[in-house]
């Protein structure tokens, strides 16, 4: 389940570190007057509940980090303990400490602190914190149109589309609200106001048919409600679509679908980064989309299998390259700004023809039916006539028979 309330499990965070028992309380006024100062409003508040969590671990059982900190032999040994007694937590619980250590010390990490940090990576093997998907686990954008198209709800399409676009944190997501969403040149504008890194902007494109297709029905349309909803509720105010009810709903419909490949909002997430890297999206950008720095944007997400490498440095060096998945262009109503599915002939909003073809047809329509009409009137006018000639024959001879009779 996703953290849903970054700012009370960070106040947790600090709270349970200050009154965990384990910890001196010497470092504990390190901690409070040293540190956070330093740190606490520098950053976003998941990274303070993540950092709080492992630094409860890094100072257990110490007295005093700040000398303990220069101690060689005392470093080594806390870091063989660490990579014993933590495997999992092993590569974080470095970056933790290597960055305490650096505020506390003025910038400067200790060389003790170097040296353990060396020795406890060439002795035991750390596996780097990575989601263990496979390249043949991603979800192409064919796929997720496949989805997509398994669903008859507008709401569950535009879910689907959005998180295999933009690739957002299940919280970022699920607290998005119908105000977060905008529009700005044939893109949608979506405002992360609360986000494990903090607030962000970020543009999507191929989900913008879906997601505006949704906005156009959404129940209250105001700015504070929901995004998403929940699909059976009574009149009042919207509830919020729990993250647990939404993975069941994609998962079924996934499966309805005959995608047999890992479905969560991570799992598309991953997917989304490698649709990123597949198409070419110039990696700052890619990167920002997704909440990361550049560096574990590139090494962690979107896993990329030979053929896509070698197609992405064709796309580099200007080879004209095959494009097996690429979605085609959204296409914007002239009329009204619109923007609809690329497959769509007829504006979903004002009905105008978005293609030469559909024009041309609906203009022939228009003058067939106009002919038709035409005829009709034609016909109707000529029965008029006739009824008034046969009315005026009727009285000629009913006055004739008036003038015998008198």
């Amino acid at each position: 389940m996703p953290v849903l309330n970054y700012e009370k499990q960070a106040e947790r965070a600090v709270r349970n570190f200050f009154q965990d028992e384990k910890i001196s309380q010497k470092n504990k006024q390190i901690v409070e007057k040293e540190f956070l100062p330093a740190y606490q409003d520098s950053v976003s508040s998941a990274r303070v509940q993540i950092f709080m969590e492992h630094l409860r671990i890094f100072l257990s059982g110490g007295e005093n980090i700040k000398q303990e900190m220069r101690d060689k032999n005392r470093m080594k040994e806390l870091y063989r303990k660490l990579a014993l007694d933590k495997p999992r937590h092993i590569p974080t619980l470095i970056n933790v400490s290597k960055r305490f250590c650096k505020i506390i010390n003025k910038g400067t990490l200790p060389i003790s602190i170097k040296l353990a940090i060396e020795e406890v990576r060439g002795r035991v093997q750390i596996k780097e914190n990575k989601r263990d998907l496979d390249t043949d686990d991603m979800i192409s954008w064919e796929d997720g149109l496949q989805i997509i198209n398994a669903t008859n709800s507008i709401q569950l399409k535009a879910i689907i589309a959005m998180q295999l676009d933009t690739g957002l944190r299940p919280s970022e997501f699920i607290d998005l609200n119908y105000g977060d969403i905008g529009i700005k040149n044939d893109f949608l504008v979506i405002r992360i106001l609360s986000g494990k890194t903090g607030k962000r902007e970020l543009a999507a494109w191929r989900c913008v048919p879906m997601v505006l297709r949704w906005i156009q029905t959404h129940p209250s349309k105001k700015q504070n409600d929901p995004l998403w909803t929940q699909e059976s509720q009574n009149y009042g105010k919207l509830k919020k679509y729990q993250y647990a009810a939404v993975l069941k709903r994609v998962k079924e419909t996934a499966r309805k679908a005959g995608i047999d490949k890992p479905m969560d909002f991570y799992s598309l997430r991953h997917s989304s980064c490698y649709l990123d890297k597949k198409d070419n999206l110039p990696i700052d950008i890619a990167a920002q989309r997704h909440g990361h720095s550049v560096k574990y944007f590139a090494e962690v997400y979107g896993r990329l299998n030979m053929e896509d490498q070698i197609s992405r440095i064709k796309k580099h060096n200007g080879f004209a390259v095959e494009e097996k998945d690429k979605p085609k262009p959204n296409l914007p109503c002239s009329r009204c700004d619109f923007i609809n599915d690329p497959h769509a002939e007829i504006c979903e909003k004002c009905s105008a023809a978005l293609t030469v073809k559909k024009a041309v047809e609906i203009q022939q329509a228009k003058e067939e039916e106009i002919s038709s009409l035409r005829n009709d009137m034609q016909g109707q006018i000529n029965q008029i006539l006739k009824l008034i000639d046969n009315s005026e024959e009727t009285k000629i001879i009913l006055d004739k028979s008036s003038q015998e009779g008198s």
